[in-house]
């Protein structure tokens, strides 16, 4: 193919994609009376042109806003002086939340003929990797409209769980009391000062002021003084 046929190819296939993304209704004036193709979501095979620009305005009709078309790869051929192809790879970016369709790569064969002093598609085939369309759909909308919304719940409930969560970890360590700072102790009778000024046991200060608690015994050095009748073998053990 010479570099005039390729240029005039691959304007024919922006102007269908520009088209088609902007919902222009003036693309089904470049259909083939003589038409055959099928759809991405169909499993039926579409004979007359009749029948493709009603497919082509239902698309229309179910999508009314923009859609962004991000071709990946385009392939050009010329089979006869009055026939070509356009193969092309590409990503379709629905106007809405879409987190499945627009990882998917699309396939889209045109195939242009010329008629009369103009050139017609008289073939297009688009295969998308999603068979969720439902009856009366061009695009899986209905089925990804659900599915996110299914993410969206899931998602929203386990945010609440970890808000609850962390609400009872906050409380917990809101529980949790330590003693930090300086403390007055009097180097005497070892008690403690609070702040208000009032002297407390060491024992009922740490308990107040923390989660402890106290049992009571008698160390080694200090069981003489209460208990001198024991042996000395006995206070030691």
């Amino acid at each position: 193919m010479d570099a005039n046929d390729y240029q005039m190819i691959r304007q024919l296939f922006d102007d269908y994609v520009r088209m088609y993304a902007s919902r222009d209704d003036r693309l089904t004036a470049h259909f083939s009376e003589d038409f055959s193709g099928f759809t991405g979501g169909g499993d039926f095979l579409v004979k007359n042109r009749a029948e493709w620009v009603a497919i082509t305005r239902q698309d229309f009709a179910q999508v009314k806003e923009l859609i962004r078309i991000e071709l990946k790869d385009l392939a050009i051929q010329s089979l006869a002086d009055t026939i070509a192809v356009a193969t092309s790879f590409f990503t379709i970016h629905l106007p809405i939340k879409d987190h499945i369709l627009s990882r998917e790569t699309a396939r889209l064969v045109l195939i242009f003929r010329k008629e009369a002093a103009d050139w017609k598609i008289s073939h297009s085939s688009i295969s998308i990797p999603y068979p969720l369309v439902r009856e009366g759909e061009v695009y899986p909308l209905k089925e990804l409209v659900e599915r996110n919304r299914v993410l969206e719940a899931m998602v929203a409930e386990r945010t609440a769980d970890l808000n609850a969560q962390n609400l009872k970890l906050s409380e917990a360590m809101a529980n949790v009391r330590t003693l930090k700072g300086l403390v007055p102790i009097c180097a005497a009778c070892k008690k403690i000062r609070d702040d208000a000024g009032y002297w407390h046991q060491v024992e009922s200060y740490v308990r107040d002021h923390t989660e402890a608690e106290f049992s009571h015994g008698l160390c080694p050095e200090c069981v003489p003084n209460y208990f001198p009748e024991l042996p000395k073998s006995s206070t030691e053990t």
